[in-house]
């Protein structure tokens, strides 16, 4: 099983390109927070992307991809995310073993200006965001990914929101 994680904050447009390369290569693809829902309803708060129980939560992942990817399948993008926001409003790293457990062979992280975040998940959610938070949450995220990719010894390609390409080159080696 080779799972390529697309990770990135909310509203840098994960789902959007992961869906994109999904219908022009055939690769599954799951969105870790729709597993989760899958797995237990209120594992999200509803209207918000705050997390509840981010810990209990990655179970709940790591038992979805389990319950719809058999090995045999091969080959799926995960949209998902390296840290979470607490109850508190904090930023809370995933823990590296939850990676370790998926599997990964790759890790492409989306990136955007943080005021063009902002503006989007402004549009999208109904949610105002402060530039700072949405900034520092988003370096957290690449910092995260780069020790996930450095415990797992495998790549991590950062990839600017909105360029398909990039993240259609990426994701190539997987279908050739």
């Amino acid at each position: 099983m080779a799972i390529v994680f697309v990770g990135g904050v909310h509203g840098v447009g994960k789902s959007t390109h992961c869906q994109h390369i999904s219908e022009r290569t055939g690769l599954q693809w799951f969105m870790a927070s729709a597993l989760i829902k899958a797995e237990m309803q209120s594992a999200i708060a509803v209207g918000s992307k705050v997390v509840v129980d981010p810990i209990g939560n990655q179970e709940l992942l790591l038992r979805g991809i389990r319950n719809r990817m058999s090995p045999d399948q091969g080959r799926a993008l995960l949209d998902g995310h390296f840290t979470l926001l607490n109850a508190d409003g904090e930023i809370v790293a995933i823990d590296i073993d939850v990676f370790v457990r998926l599997g990964l062979g790759r890790i492409i992280v989306i990136r955007d200006d943080a005021a063009a975040i902002c503006s989007r998940l402004r549009e999208r959610d109904g949610q105002d965001w402060s530039i700072s938070k949405i900034s520092a949450h988003q370096n957290a995220e690449i910092n995260q990914a780069h020790d996930v990719a450095i415990k797992l010894r495998i790549p991590v390609l950062l990839i600017d929101a909105f360029d398909a390409n990039g993240l259609e080159k990426a994701v190539q080696v997987l279908v050739a």
